[in-house]
């Protein structure tokens, strides 16, 4: 059984887009469509894949190494990584932060 393909969440959410471009400054909404189209695409292409990754790989703590000393060091996989960039990438954090409307 083949699993079931995801296409981009902002161009499949019609009532997102026209609540946007209805509440939004024209120059605004074209400049903020473009950008949640392509994170659409990429939810779709890449972002899926790496949290069903996290999803079947969860993070686990290690208390202490090999010799018995103490380290708690949280091991996550590369998929939990890979993330971590994209958010940095897409400044997902900043996002919040920054007024730029």
């Amino acid at each position: 059984m083949e699993a079931p393909r995801m296409g981009n969440l902002y161009l499949e959410d019609p009532l997102l887009q026209g609540y946007l471009r209805a509440h939004l400054p024209a120059q605004v909404f074209a400049e903020v469509n473009i950008d949640l189209e392509r994170f659409g695409a990429r939810l779709r292409d890449e972002i899926g894949f790496l949290g069903r990754e996290c999803d079947l790989n969860p993070p686990r703590l290690l208390h202490f190494d090999a010799w018995g000393q103490r380290v708690d060091q949280v091991i996550t996989c590369p998929a939990w990584k890979r993330l971590k960039d994209i958010c940095a990438e897409e400044s997902l954090v900043a996002e919040g932060y920054t007024r730029r409307y």
